[in-house]
This record gives structure tokens, sequence and C-alpha cells, in this order.
């Protein structure tokens, strides 16, 4: 009695500390936009924008006054007398109050404010372009698995098709082999049969990357193994964009494409630094004004202006000034590499200019290449059906072979294959080119 009541106890614990699953139903835009709402990676490059938010709003306070206070209360013995004498009471205590205010306004740092204030934003371009990019990726791989998913399903489905008739053609032969009719010899039933189990080990292997794809598909859009996932698209389908013209998708490469926007604000980053470090090593003009409050009521006042009287009084004041501060050779050394730093972005400029050009062609061809596939194979497809219902129908009459229907039902099943393969494909090369512009080029998609 007591081992049942502990059972039953750890049971509900169990129960009670498990992560309830969860049903979705997505599409492929649902998908990705899960995935990046809830990104670690993303989150993680949140935090670097932040900081370099924090970094751009440092560089602004550097052109608003600079306020200094510094006050204190403390106790003090009595004081009497002036300049020429004086005496101290200690038996007497009173409170000593001090307050000194000052104020520095900043009005000229040849470039050294306005060079870290533009340096500072261009950097929390580069990390928002960054964060961008991560976003690209992200997206690319949703629809790698997303559309190896819906392939797979479509592929069982063929098989399904495959299936049915082979197995019609085994039933009649089986049937027509036992009659000793003569019709189907030993040799065809061998080879219908081991047909079946060829279609059976591709079935198992499709059935097996059917899960497997599925849960790569949830465990890049951030869902648990335990989660429901069911897609709104039952199989692989073909995105039918309208395709503008290989000048159009390099402009926009070049207008949104995030690593060359980052390595252009790298440049115009580095460019304001080094000015920012010129202007530090140069004097600093600015202006200033100053407060002075001291009280203490056990001290005598100095009604002379010509002293200084640390206990009593007022002192007010407002100047011009600058402020220098000579390190020239280790400034010059800051700048020297900074400007190292720009000069090999620089450099590398034009090779990534032609790089991202070359690869927005590479992907805009191989989509155009995958267009005239599934073009081909639909007709394809047409031949090897004829190909198939002629083989089978002469299979029934007895005027071809098992080896020629297998061959018809192979052809037309295999050209589907292909065909679904390379809509699979050139929706992929629609999501590169998405990914070299660095803007999504489906009309379906909007995350």
């Amino acid at each position: 009695m007591y081992k049942n009541i502990l059972l039953i106890l750890f049971l509900i614990s169990i129960k009670s500390f498990s992560t309830p699953a969860g049903e979705y139903t997505f599409n492929l835009n649902d998908c990705i936009s899960y995935s990046i709402k809830n990104s670690s990676e993303l989150k993680s490059k949140k935090g670097d924008i932040k900081s370099a938010e924090g970094q751009r709003d440092w560089a602004k306070g550097l052109a608003y006054p600079k306020l200094e206070l510094f006050s204190f209360l403390t106790l003090d013995a009595k004081r009497e007398g002036d300049y020429m004498s004086f005496s101290r009471d200690w038996s007497k205590w009173g409170p000593y109050y001090s307050l000194n205010v000052q104020l520095i306004q900043p009005i000229y740092t040849w470039g050294a404010i306005s060079g870290a204030k533009d340096a500072t934003a261009k950097n929390l371009l580069v990390e928002k372009e960054r964060y961008r990019q991560k976003q690209t990726q992200i997206a690319l791989e949703i629809k790698k698995y997303y559309y190896a998913y819906l392939y797979v399903k479509r592929m069982i489905k063929v098989l399904k098709f495959g299936f049915k008739n082979i197995g019609s053609a085994l039933d009649y032969a089986r049937k027509e082999f036992a009659k000793g009719s003569g019709k189907i010899s030993r040799a065809d039933l061998s080879r219908l049969e081991l047909g079946m189990l060829e279609l059976k080990k591709y079935d198992d292997e499709a059935k097996k990357s059917e899960v497997l794809a599925l849960d790569m598909l949830k465990l890049k859009i951030g869902l648990s193994k335990n989660d429901v996932l069911k897609l709104k698209e039952k199989y692989i389908y073909l995105d039918m964009t309208k395709i503008k013209s290989l000048n159009h998708y390099i402009k926009s490469a070049y207008k949104n494409y995030p690593e060359w926007k980052q390595l252009n604000y790298g440049i115009q980053a580095l460019t304001s630094k080094a000015k920012a470090m010129r202007g530090q090593a140069l004097p600093v003009f600015f202006v200033g004004a100053i407060f002075n409050f001291n009280y203490s009521p056990l001290s005598d006042k100095q009604d002379n202006s010509f002293l200084n009287d640390p206990y009593n009084g007022i002192d007010v004041g407002a100047a011009v000034g600058l402020k220098w501060s000579l390190d020239f050779w280790s400034t010059k050394g800051k700048i020297k590499q900074t400007d190292g730093e720009k000069d090999k972005l620089i450099k590398l400029r034009p090779y990534a200019k032609n790089g991202i050009k070359l690869q927005v062609k590479n992907a805009y061809m191989t989509l155009f290449q995958n267009k005239k596939m599934i073009k081909d194979l639909r007709a394809a497809i047409k031949i090897a059906k004829k190909w198939m219902i002629f083989s089978m129908a002469g299979y029934q009459t007895g005027t071809v072979e098992a080896k020629d229907l297998l061959e018809g039902l192979t052809a037309f099943l295999f050209k589907r294959k292909q065909y679904y393969e390379t809509v699979m494909n050139y929706n992929m090369s629609l999501a590169n080119l998405s990914l070299v512009t660095g803007k999504e080029v489906s009309s379906n998609l909007v995350y």
C-alpha cells in the first residue's frame, strides 16, 4: 500500500513538471516569422545593437554641458578674527556647509565630437545590418527544410501510385503463373517482386526523411520535439513570383545586401573615428562657469574682497578657456592604426562588389535553368505516362514482358521525381536570390 502511494505521487510529480506540447499550424511565412521572433542568435544580436546605441548616446553626450557638483556638511569649531589675528574656541562647535558647482560647455573641438558622433552612428548601422544578415540566413534555412519536407510528402504519394500499379501487375502475374497459362514466366514474376521490394525500400527511406525533415524544421523554427507542427501546404508547390531583370536584382543587392552595407558603413565609421582622433590631439575650447557657496555660522565672515574666505561667502564667475592633452605620439599611432583598417576595407570593396554581382548572376541563372527544366520535365512526364499506359495495357494482353512494364512505370515515376525535385530547387534558387540581394524576392512572403 505504501509503495503504491509513493508510485502515484512520483507519477503526479513527473506530470506536473512536464512541459505540455503545443500545436501549431504554419505556412512558410509563419515558420520564418516565428523563428525570427524566437531565435536566440537574433536576441544576442539585439544585445549588440543595444550596446552600439549606448556608444552612440555617449558620443552625443560629449556635446552637452558637463556639470560637476561637490558638496559636504560637517562640524567645525568656532573661529574668530581676521587675517591679522584669529583664534579658535574648541568648546563651541557648529555646522559647516560647502557647495561647489562647475559648468563646462565645449564650443569647438576640431571635429572630435562630430567625428565620434558619426563614427558611433555608423557602427550602430553596422550592427543593425548584421542583425538583418542573420535574419536572411535564418529565412534561407527555414525555406530549405520546409520545401524538403513538402517534397518528401509529395514523393510518398508518388511512390503510393507506384505501389498501386506494381501491386496490380503482381497480382495478375501470380494468378497467371499459378494457372500455368504460359503468359507469365518465373523470370517475369521475379522481376515484379523485385520491383515491389525496391519500391518499398524507397518508400521506407522517404518516410524516414519525412520524420527527419519535420524534426529539423521544428528545431530551426524553435519548437520542441514534443510540439505538433502542421503545415498549411500538403505538398511541394511552385512559387509563382514574377521574375524581374538581372540588372534589377544587381541594383537591389548593392542597395540592400547586408554585408555590402556593413562594408560601406565600416569605411565611413573608421573615417569619422580618425577625424575624432585628430581632433582629440588639438586643444578643446570651452566656456565655463563656477559657483561656490560656503556657510559656517561660528566663523567670522571676512568682509574684504581681497581675502579668500572658505567658510562664509558666495563666489560666482564665468570664463572662456581651452584644455589640451599633449599626447601626440600615442594619438598618432592610434590614427595610423585606424587609417590602416580603413584602407584595408577600401581595398576590399572592389573585390566585394564584383563578388556580389557574381553571386546574384549565379542565383539568377540557376533560377532560369530550373525554370527551363520544369518546362522540359512536364513534357517528359506526358511522354513517360504514355509509355507506362501502353506497357501496362500490353502486359495485360500478353504482348509486353514484365521488364518492359517495369521500365515504363520506372520512367514515369523517375520523371515525376525529377519534376518535383526541380520545383524544390527552383524555389530554393529564389530563396538564394533573396539572400544575395538582401531583400525577399518571393511575393508570397512578408516577414
